[in-house]
């Protein structure tokens, strides 16, 4: 990977989405947060965060983030290794000395593992990053201004470095079908195809009052967050363009496809079963180290990305697909569009996913909601009114870090089990501070909120959990580090 790949990505790039006011999910660890109170409004918002954290754990597009999440780790922990283990300081951000060797600021003859570490981690870490908000269709100037070539070259890029951190000899338990060369040059033909041919790389939402805006996943499972919630008007009312749009916009797009359908309650509950079931075949992403295998012949890049994919289920939409209701009807409706549009269907994905190995809690989480998915004639797609109880045998063994004020909840048994899903949060906010923030903030490693007490028998608290965390790699001291600014020569 060279340095003129480097991609510049903004503070706001941070795909580590996790607010605090009012109610949040984050896929690192993953996390929930919720507000306290016994208000009726509380168990909306819970029910929203909830149906964030099952989209994310049953769905194909979900296993793609947690593979990003990985690498991301990976890659930091490689580069600080790297220097470390060499004796030599770590300057961060990593960003900032990759685009100082790229702009000739600092010698490459001189610093020579240095510029190796930054080409072959540095780099990459920014494609992905780049990838995940493409993917989301979040409205940065680094989206707006990315090449579709370019990224879809990043995506093998990422595909291959994914499946050699993971084969598929320690990631399945029964044997898959291969990942052949063949979908991997699928790819790349299309982007050189593209290489002469722009294309804009996102497609958009709205206007509906302004600028369109890309399109992505982080729509899809925001529409359906707020089906389930059922918010008020007020929330409307004090809701900003950005946030209507990435609320209600996906969603407005269907009603506006289908207008006179909205006449009456019927007709309503109709939209909202059809929108969740396309959402959810929408997120079905034949991407990545596990799901990349369904690639077909019939396909194209429009296929590969959540946004492009909900837009070409509102194309082949007729009005007699409208259900009623999500029942068995739904996954009979997911099988015909994707006949249709030549896309492998759902099943094909969930049987894959339950032959996981239960190697990392991510893994383990995954292949058990595919299985529960392929036992329930539903596929539990989930629906307003959906009863979340269907999901406790699920949360019993799968629970996310749960947060409500000072009350959390980390589910497993052993210590371990406890501990890996905050390393998960951890590492991926120690991953952004290192690459891009340039700033180790350790109270910033951990959610908000959390109580310690909870969780573990001999440490209460924040500075407890980072003692922990300084003895231990890649939570280096803080004089192991130094700012990239040192380096110009």
């Amino acid at each position: 990977m060279t340095l003129d790949d480097l991609v510049e990505l903004e503070p706001e790039a941070r795909p580590l989405r996790f607010h605090p006011e009012g109610g949040s999910f984050s896929h690192y660890g993953p996390i929930m947060y919720a507000p306290g109170g016994a208000d009726p409004a509380v168990s909306n918002v819970t029910a929203h965060e909830l149906n964030h954290y099952w989209m994310h754990s049953s769905t194909p597009y979900g296993a793609v983030l947690d593979e990003l999440a990985e690498l991301a780790g990976r890659g930091t922990i490689q580069y600080c290794a790297g220097l470390y283990n060499d004796g030599q300081s770590i300057p961060i951000p990593a960003m900032d000395v990759a685009r100082a060797f790229q702009e000739r600021r600092i010698s490459a003859e001189r610093h020579g593992q240095l510029h190796l570490l930054a080409g072959r981690h540095v780099v990459p870490w920014t494609h992905d990053v780049l990838l995940e908000n493409w993917f989301e269709g979040v409205d940065l100037a680094s989206v707006r201004s990315a090449n579709l070539a370019k990224l879809l070259r990043w995506l093998v890029d990422y595909e291959d470095r994914s499946r050699a951190m993971r084969p598929d000899d320690g990631l399945f338990a029964d044997s898959p079908p291969p990942f052949s060369d063949y979908q991997r040059r699928f790819v790349l033909y299309w982007a050189d195809a593209l290489d002469s041919n722009r294309q804009q790389a996102f497609p958009t939402i709205g206007p509906t009052g302004g600028a369109a805006r890309p399109l992505g996943a982080q729509h899809l499972f925001e529409a359906c967050a707020q089906q389930v919630e059922q918010v008020d008007e007020a929330f409307w009312e004090g809701a900003s363009q950005p946030v209507r749009d990435l609320y209600w916009g996906l969603f407005a797009s269907l009603v506006a496809k289908f207008p006179g359908t909205v006449d009456s309650a019927e007709g309503f509950r109709s939209i909202v079963s059809t929108f969740m079931v396309l959402a959810d075949l929408a997120l079905f992403t034949p991407v990545g180290r596990v799901y990349g295998r369904l690639r077909e012949d019939s396909m194209s890049w429009l296929d590969l990305h959540p946004g492009w994919r909900f837009q070409r289920l509102l194309d082949v939409l007729k009005p007699d697909d409208w259900l009623e209701g999500v029942d068995d009807k739904a996954r009979h409706l997911q099988w015909r569009l994707c006949v249709t549009l030549g896309w492998p269907p759902p099943d094909r994905f969930l049987t894959l996913g339950a032959k996981l190995a239960p190697v990392t809690h991510d893994l383990a989480r995954h292949a058990a909601a595919c299985r529960m998915r392929l036992e329930e004639d539903d596929r539990l797609i989930v629906d307003a009114g959906f009863d979340a109880g269907r999901l406790e045998p699920f949360l019993v063994d799968h629970y996310p870090i749960f947060i409500r004020e000072s009350e959390t909840t980390v589910g497993g048994s052993t210590i371990a089990d406890r501990l890996h899903p905050l390393v998960s949060y951890s590492l991926a906010s120690f991953a952004w501070m290192v690459m891009r923030d340039g700033s180790l903030r350790w109270p910033e490693l951990f959610p908000p909120k959390l109580d310690f007490r909870h969780l573990f028998d001999n440490i209460d608290s924040y500075e407890g959990m980072i003692g922990m965390y300084r003895d231990i790699v890649p939570f280096y001291p803080d004089d192991a580090f130094c700012s990239a600014a040192d380096l110009a020569e």
